[in-house]
């Protein structure tokens, strides 16, 4: 990759180990793979303090 760039900004304010519960992260992840893009996630402790979950996400 020789460059990055923002494409979209998602900011949620839910927490929670439910992704169906957490509207804005599934949007997030829709538009990630619908556009082939990385989600940039800015600390992990606000996507799960549950490392399983957040493995859940990376092979969901």
């Amino acid at each position: 990759m020789d460059k990055a760039e923002v494409v979209n900004e998602f900011i949620e304010i839910e927490s929670g180990k439910y992704i169906s519960k957490r509207p804005i992260l599934k949007a997030a992840i829709e538009y990630a793979q619908t556009h082939n893009a990385v989600l940039v996630v800015t600390k992990l402790d606000s996507l799960s303090r549950d490392v399983v979950h957040i493995f859940k996400y990376k092979n969901n």
